[in-house]
């Protein structure tokens, strides 16, 4: 019975902890504002429909320190960042090279 109990809860939680809504964006990045030289505090980016988005950062983006970021903006790559909505100002969660 209590291993029944524990796989429904274990379930209900795998099933929760994916319904996490996420969208993503495809832009060039415009500007960016850190708090170290290895954290993001925030960054801006601006889409093919040039609509311009802000996202705010936990601070650490794997592999996308500032400098690489920078980088990205100067040569005028795109990346593609994946986010969430925590408040007003959606968080990033993930951001990648695109294509």
């Amino acid at each position: 019975m209590l291993s029944v109990v524990l796989i429904t809860i274990f379930t209900n939680f795998s099933c929760s902890a994916n319904s996490i809504d996420t969208e993503y964006v495809i832009g060039k990045i415009i500007n960016l504002e850190t708090t170290s030289i290895t954290k993001v505090d925030t960054l801006s980016i601006i889409d093919k429909n040039d609509q311009i988005w802000v996202f705010k950062s936990d601070g650490q983006l794997g592999h996308f320190t500032p400098a690489h970021l920078k980088y990205h903006m100067i040569q005028g790559e795109s990346v593609k960042i994946v986010f969430q909505y925590e408040s007003q100002i959606p968080m990033i969660l993930d951001i990648t090279d695109y294509p």
